[in-house]
């Protein structure tokens, strides 16, 4: 086969990036190159870090005489530098009901002192639809978001235990709105709620939770999904933020043993 290599980028970005950069900071120059005499001060453009390559298809085509090329059209798309956000559970898997919260009688007492404090988890059943909002984004075959899985017994130190890649792919997501705020004692008991704002959808990337057999693991021990980067290519990762509350992922049952 014929290996080649996709010129690297990061120098033409930079330089673009300078060059608009220069244009903007000069003194009564318009986006257009004219001058602007209004008198109003223009706001200040903000320049993406892609130098505003991001999105830009490079078709590649090969030829072993210089002059004879093929005609495959194999398109690259170039993105610029991602930022994830913090995975979440967006819905449960298919054929799952939400489980109703039970209060815990230990939740209501303090721990004692000088004890830590018991983590509490996201629990993820297999299949369940995770995902986290990327910018900038873009449609991708190869998209991954890969987990990191560790393993706990009781109070030991949790262990790794194996890194998966899911297959990813960017969805249109709405998210249930935030808490709404306490009522104000003074507005009476008969005041109406405040209606939750409303809620625009949010580009994301998704997968669904991966599934691990009970007889996987070492005895006693459950799953905690402890780490998330994201890639548009399958092969470079992004992390993603730190989640505010770690997921821990259900096992399936045991296989049935045949007769």
């Amino acid at each position: 086969g014929v290996c080649f290599a996709i010129p690297d980028l990061v120098v033409e970005v930079r330089r673009r990036v300078d060059e608009a950069q220069a244009v903007l900071d000069t003194p009564g120059v318009a986006e257009d190159g004219a001058g602007d005499d209004s008198g109003e001060t223009p706001e200040p453009v903000v320049l993406g870090p892609d130098g505003g390559l991001h999105g830009v298809e490079v078709c590649v085509e090969l030829s072993l005489n210089g002059q004879n090329f093929t005609e495959d059209h194999i398109c690259f798309t170039y993105y610029g530098p991602l930022e994830a956000d913090a995975v979440q559970l967006i819905s449960l898997a298919e054929g799952v009901a939400a489980e109703p919260v039970k209060e815990d009688p230990k939740a209501a007492k303090k721990p004692a002192k000088g004890a830590p404090e018991e983590v509490t988890y996201t629990i993820v059943r297999p299949g369940s639809k995770i995902g986290c909002a990327v910018k900038p984004i873009l449609e991708s075959a190869s998209a991954l978001l890969r987990v990191e899985l560790a393993t706990k017994v009781g109070d030991e130190e949790q262990q790794p235990f194996r890194v998966v890649d899911l297959p990813a792919r960017v969805e249109e997501i709405k998210l249930p709105p935030a808490q709404p705020a306490e009522t104000d004692p003074k507005a009476g008991k008969n005041a109406p709620p405040e209606p939750p704002p409303e809620v625009d959808p949010v580009e994301m990337l998704t997968a669904l939770a991966p599934e691990i057999r009970t007889e996987e693991l070492p005895e006693g021990a459950f799953i905690i999904m402890c780490g998330f980067s994201v890639s548009l290519n399958g092969q470079s990762f992004v992390p993603c933020q730190q989640q505010p509350q770690l997921m821990r992922l259900e096992p399936l049952p045991p296989e049935a043993s045949g007769a």
